[in-house]
């Protein structure tokens, strides 16, 4: 399953809510369909197993806008 992948450093301002984080990950996929595949596979359910120990996030999907 082809995506691509940015990592950033974040520097916001929060007007309401949580504090921001201080990384950001944004990983795109072709697709809903193909990200929600990638999320139900076998294999990212071992890395799961993990991930609930390892680290404190907030998972977000995100539906964009079409290409023109």
């Amino acid at each position: 399953m082809a995506a691509a992948i940015w990592s950033a450093a974040v520097r916001a301002s929060i007007a309401e809510g949580d504090p921001p984080p201080k990384n950001l990950i944004v990983v795109e996929f072709p697709s809903m369909e193909r990200l929600r595949e990638w999320y139900a596979s076998p294999e990212y359910a071992e890395a799961l197993k993990h991930r609930r120990t390892a680290i404190d996030r907030r998972l977000i999907f995100v539906e964009g806008v079409p290409s023109v």
